[in-house]
């Protein structure tokens, strides 16, 4: 089993790639999603994605580190959405060139290769920390698991009804659409709501609100990679679920204290 600093390494390195990807307009030149170019499809959300994997493969990295479970499970979700980042940002350039750039993509073979090598950074990332994660059996909650149960049924719902949701209304929409969002979005989503409902509390609250802040700087500015902006009801779907996820791993805490036995006092 990898140790946590190299796995920490991995997403550490994942992140700095995402930075450099983010940050290469489509004629080389410099800027990107982190200066609001025009001449890139990345925007604000995927800069905040970058240098928040940066700064959680770091937070992995340092010896004696606490917390490991919900950092691994926070690292694994934002690889796992660069990951998805790289591959619609692949079919997104030549889009963008036919369509939207006020003046030449000239270097759209090198920028479609970045996209592709984000991908595969993000991949690799996020199951260096889902191997790692699995491993690390002590980070589970040990109480009744009727919570897992339920936060994996509604991690289903936002993998399968949220991409239907953010296509609703358009007679244009098609498949690679709802794949577009779903590899984005909904699956990396629906695996950290999963894995919330069987982490101890604390571990699973934090994932939680990583879910919902991911969600919230997803609607950071514009991007011609977000063509489906705003998510409408899936964003009500999305952070409901975080919210009956949150309310039932809280109720399942509260009744595993009032229920466990108490030792006497002296």
């Amino acid at each position: 089993m990898l140790p946590a600093p190299l796995t920490g390494v991995g997403a550490l390195l994942a992140g700095a790639m995402a930075c450099i990807v983010v940050a290469v307009d489509g004629d080389g030149s410099w800027g990107g999603g982190f200066a609001g170019s025009s001449l890139t499809i990345y925007g604000p959300g995927q800069a905040a994605l970058a240098v928040a994997l940066v700064l959680t493969g770091a937070l992995l990295v340092l010896p004696h580190i606490r917390h490991e479970a919900v950092l691994l499970a926070i690292a694994g979700l934002l690889a796992a959405q660069i990951a998805g980042t790289g591959l619609v940002g692949f079919r997104r350039w030549p889009l963008y060139w036919g369509c939207c750039a006020p003046s030449g993509i000239t270097e759209q073979a090198l920028v479609r290769a970045l996209a592709l090598l984000l991908a595969g950074a993000g991949g690799v990332a996020a199951l260096l920390c889902a191997r790692r994660l699995v491993r690390t059996r002590h980070s589970w909650s040990t109480g009744p698991q009727g919570m897992g149960a339920a936060a994996v049924a509604g991690a289903a719902t936002v993998a399968l009804v949220g991409p239907l949701l953010v296509v609703h209304g358009d007679p244009n929409a098609d498949v690679r659409d709802l794949l577009a969002w779903g590899v984005t979005y909904a699956l990396p989503y629906a695996a950290a709501l999963a894995l919330a409902g069987w982490m101890r509390t604390r571990a699973a609250l934090t994932l939680l609100g990583a879910v919902a802040l991911s969600t919230v700087a997803a609607h950071a500015g514009a991007a011609m990679l977000e063509l489906r902006q705003p998510w409408g009801a899936a964003l009500v779907l999305v952070l409901g679920v975080v919210g009956v996820v949150g309310v039932g791993v809280l109720g399942t805490a509260a009744t595993r204290a009032a229920t466990s036995p108490r030792t006497p006092a002296a």
